[in-house]
């Protein structure tokens, strides 16, 4: 409901518990307006709890810009907090049963966030480690990408056995789901 920016917008820059940030950023990615896309961006760039919350609201904004924003973070941050909140939100945003809910009349900017998103969480997996990394690599299951064994091919000699172990695991799963999915009537 649009009539509830205002009080999202309030709730998100002067609430003092992180239940309410969290879920007035969600809410702020939900409508996705271009206020609430402004301010969850100016926040997302920070640090702390409202900037997890505002990066987690982002993945709830299912727009270009917002895709950009989060790839550009995830690529860019070496804390590793953000990566995972980062890594989350990209598989949020991209993801493809939620893509698929929303029908082909939204076609167009599926692929482009879901490319950009792939694009960025590769990128994350190959740099990060610990929770990060395992973030990236549930987003990448969420996205269910086509090209993710092609595009992945970048990464190969370059993680450590046990991050290549359960990176070809993903893939894997994704391609079976693909290969299911197509068998289907």
């Amino acid at each position: 409901d649009r009539r509830a920016a205002a009080v999202l917008r309030v709730a998100f820059s002067r609430g003092r518990s992180r239940a309410v940030v969290r879920a007035a950023a969600a809410g702020l990615g939900r409508l996705c307006d271009d206020r609430s896309l402004e301010l969850l961006g100016r926040h997302a760039a920070g640090r702390g709890e409202r900037t997890l919350a505002a990066v987690r609201g982002l993945g709830q904004c299912r727009r270009r810009e917002a895709a950009e924003q989060l790839a550009a973070l995830l690529e860019a941050t070496t804390d590793p907090a953000t990566a995972e909140a980062a890594a989350e939100a990209l598989g949020t945003i991209g993801s493809s049963w939620a893509w698929r809910a929303l029908g082909p009349a939204h076609a167009d900017d599926a692929m482009a966030i879901r490319d950009r998103a792939l694009a960025a969480l590769l990128v994350g997996y190959g740099q990060q480690h610990g929770a990060a990394q395992r973030a990236a690599g549930r987003a990448l299951d969420m996205l269910e990408h086509s090209d993710t064994r092609r595009r992945a091919r970048d990464l190969a000699g370059k993680l450590d056995p046990a991050a290549e172990t359960n990176l070809a695991r993903i893939i894997a799963r994704i391609e079976a789901r693909s290969e299911q999915d197509a068998r289907q009537p």
